[in-house]
This record gives structure tokens, C-alpha cells and sequence, in this order.
């Protein structure tokens, strides 16, 4: 319309909307034989006439929050599109490479600061007299915390060396957001056992990295879509 787009529609699972003054958004401007076709970007005003936004409830992330969209007969002027019109999956599937190299180091921060809990905790807590750090059963699993979270942090340096030297492929992001991702929940999983009964307890931190790491292996691309990824790049 006038040069501009009406756009109509919904997005579940929308972080932060409520706080942010800008969005960006996918949307289909043509019908294509191809799902990657016919896709443009556009850069929207949150506060833009015909954006209602619902907060959802979740169990984890509640910081940033997350929301579902209603875009009602939002009018976007021509300037808000970004790249091309019709091509823009070719930079959506790009701004995604960003999106898990960023995901991916902050889910390798929260495993540090998970694993950082436990070992205190283990080094600290005596039972039978002695630290409970010194039964195997204990040992053990803080072994592989920190085999995982050493092995996080080389593909996080690994892939942001890659794309500053455009050498990044999607199979390379598909392996950085499912390793690093079931690390951080399989690190918060061993951490509450860790800590047993007070794991459990709201009061204590681990309950917090364990909600929040449920999401890390279902947003931005679950780990069965990864898998699917590697598998197709491996001629399966």
C-alpha cells in the first residue's frame, strides 16, 4: 500500500517484545513453490498501530521474558525492509549463524557458573566426614561437567573464528548450538544431583540454571532440528 506493507499474523515465542522498541520480522510477501522463497525482512516500531503483545508464562528465562505477537493491518513503510524483497531468507538463515554463536556463549557462561556452584558445593558440603567432592559418585560427575564445559568453550572460539574468516558453514552452527546446548543442560542436571535435596529448593541457585537450560535444547532451533542439519550435511 503506497509503497509500504500491511502486514498480518502472529509469533509465538517472541523474547523480550515488551521491552524492546524495535523488532525484526519475517514475513512471506509472495507465494512461492519453495518455502526459503517469497520471504522478506522488515524492520518494525514495537510500538507501531496494530502490535498487541501477550506475555507468556514460562518456566525458565523469566528475565528477558518471552511473548506471543498479533500483527493486526500493521502499515511498515518501504525504508523498514531490510536486503532484498522475496530474498531474504538468505540473510535470516545467516542472522541465525549470529543468533546461535551468541546463544552458545552464554549458555557456556551459565554451565561455568552451574559447574563453579557445584564444585563449591561439593568441596564444602562433609558427609561421613569428608567433603562429599570425595566419593567417586561425586567426582565423576564433575569430571564430565568439566570435560563438557572445556569442550563448549573451544567450539564457541572455534565458530566465532570461523565466521570472522567466512569459513562458517551451517553444519558448523548446527554442531555449536547442539553440543553446547545439551552441555548446559546436562551440566544443571548433574549440579542439582550435586546438591540433592537443596538443588531442589527454590531458595538455592541450581533450580534456576535447571529451568533455564530446558530452553536451550528446544529454542532457536531444537536439538533434533541440529541433528537433522548435521545428518542432511553428512548425505543422510
Amino acid at each position: 500500500e503506497d509503497g509500504g506493507y500491511i502486514i498480518n499474523g502472529q509469533k509465538v515465542f517472541t523474547s523480550g517484545m515488551d521491552i524492546s522498541d524495535y523488532c525484526l520480522l519475517v514475513a512471506r510477501t509472495t507465494k512461492a513453490n519453495k518455502q526459503q522463497e517469497g520471504i522478506t525482512n522488515f524492520f518494525i516500531d514495537t510500538k507501531s498501530p496494530g502490535i498487541e503483545i501477550q506475555k507468556i508464562e514460562t518456566l525458565g528465562h523469566r528475565a528477558i521474558g518471552t511473548t506471543q505477537v498479533f500483527y493486526s493491518d500493521v502499515k511498515v513503510p518501504e525504508n523498514c525492509v531490510l536486503g532484498e524483497v522475496d530474498d531474504g531468507w538468505r540473510a535470516a538463515d545467516k542472522y541465525l549463524w549470529y543468533e546461535r554463536l551468541c546463544l552458545s556463549a552464554a549458555r557456556y557462561g551459565a554451565a561455568s557458573k552451574a559447574f563453579e556452584y557445584a564444585l563449591d558445593y561439593a568441596k564444602n558440603r562433609e558427609q561421613f566426614g569428608q567433603p562429599i567432592g570425595k566419593f567417586q559418585a561425586i567426582s565423576h560427575k564433575l569430571a564430565d561437567m568439566k570435560v563438557m564445559l572445556d569442550v563448549s568453550r573451544v567450539l564457541v572460539y572455534q565458530f566465532a573464528w570461523q565466521m570472522e574468516a567466512g569459513k562458517a558453514s551451517r553444519h558448523d552452527a548446527a554442531i555449536l548450538k547442539l553440543y553446547t546446548s545439551e552441555a548446559y543442560k546436562t551440566i544443571s542436571d548433574l549440579g542439582l544431583q550435586i546438591y540433592g535435596g537443596y538443588g531442589y529448593c527454590m531458595e538455592y541457585p541450581m533450580q534456576r540454571f535447571f529451568r533455564d537450560s530446558r530452553l536451550a535444547v528446544i529454542g532457536a532451533g531444537s536439538s533434533e532440528i541440529q541433528r537433522n542439519i548435521i545428518a542432511r550435511s553428512l548425505g543422510l
